[in-house]
């Protein structure tokens, strides 16, 4: 499967359209950014900082997907906000009969490279494999973190996750609760009304519906699946990252995903500036010259789900993958 493709300007920044049917991508050239995502060019679901109100030193969160590179016990950290200006390497390659497009940020401050590789699957459906490698010469220690900021004003989207597995012999999700983390952030109170948990049938469900406080989770997620529903606009969006491996070391004990809330933009609009889906991978040593990846699948559709009529469970890598054409 090939994307259609053309160079465009978004936002006054160099960019590329990769476009297949029920869904356009945006990715830039200047930053390493997934500017846009939606139906079409004409609908964003991504949260784009256009007046970087959201800047830490030189480390501007412009918006859309990005990737982070988390430390051990230290999921947020100063090399975290290591700039990852451009100009972004783009390269083609065919895996089978599948196009790739590679795009890869220079290496930053501790000799790390981070890129995506973003590959069409079917319509609506696009897998980003976002990877981190040891430019140096030295050791390095961490983690892959891919992050998705977007938009629930024009969308009026709210959020929701699976936590348990169902297993009957022992089940036991993590959530983990900041009242406060760098920057002198302060998260809301737990009974804000934004977070809530319920339980139907069977299933723990995690639920964000932001209100302009800020706030942060991080919690398992049993199936690697957060959606972002938008009921006004019957539109679901699906984030689907491996599913938590209780084997695995992760960068926060317990935790493969994360939702971070953002307060109200310093500005005249109303509603919460952002929501940020959140994956976090297990944490791992690389030599030098070494790599780690983590691939999400973004799927589109056409309907708002209702998460009280919906079993969680069949949203994963292994069943969208199989529900492909062949």
């Amino acid at each position: 499967m090939m994307f259609e493709k053309r160079d465009t300007v978004f936002h006054g920044q160099e960019a590329i359209n990769l476009s297949l049917p029920g869904m356009e991508l945006i990715v830039l050239k200047t930053f390493l950014r997934i500017v846009h995502l939606g139906p079409n060019l004409a609908q964003n679901l991504l949260y784009i900082d256009t007046d970087r109100k959201f800047m830490r030193g030189q480390w501007v969160l412009y918006g859309g997907h990005r990737i982070w590179f988390g430390l051990p016990g230290a999921d947020e950290h100063h090399g975290a906000y290591t700039p990852d200006a451009g100009p972004i390497e783009v390269k083609e390659r065919l895996d089978g009969n599948i196009e790739s497009i590679v795009f890869t940020a220079p290496p930053d401050a501790m000799q790390i490279v981070k890129g995506f590789v973003i590959r069409p699957l079917a319509d609506g459906l696009v897998e980003v494999e976002n990877f981190v490698a040891n430019g140096g010469d030295m050791l390095a220690a961490g983690g892959v973190w891919p992050i998705t900021c977007t938009n629930p004003v024009s969308t009026e989207a709210f959020y929701v996750t699976r936590l348990n597995t169902g297993n009957p012999g022992w089940d036991a999700p993590v959530i983990n609760h900041f009242p406060t983390w760098g920057g002198g952030h302060q998260t809301s109170a737990e009974g804000d009304g934004q977070f809530s948990r319920d339980i139907i049938n069977g299933q723990w469900l995690h639920t964000l519906r932001p209100e302009g406080l800020e706030a942060k989770r991080a919690f398992t997620s049993a199936f690697g699946a957060q959606a972002m529903v938008m009921p006004k606009l019957n539109l679901t969006l699906f984030k689907i990252a491996p599913p938590f491996d209780h084997r695995q070391p992760y960068l926060i004990p317990g935790c493969n995903a994360a939702m971070y809330a953002g307060p109200y933009a310093r500005t005249e609009n109303a509603g919460p500036a952002m929501v940020e889906m959140e994956d976090v991978g297990p944490a791992v040593q690389l030599y030098p010259g070494e790599s780690v990846s983590l691939s999400v699948l973004f799927s589109l559709a056409t309907q708002a789900i209702v998460p009280a009529e919906c079993d969680f469970s069949p949203f994963n890598r292994e069943n969208f993958l199989k529900s492909l054409p062949r």
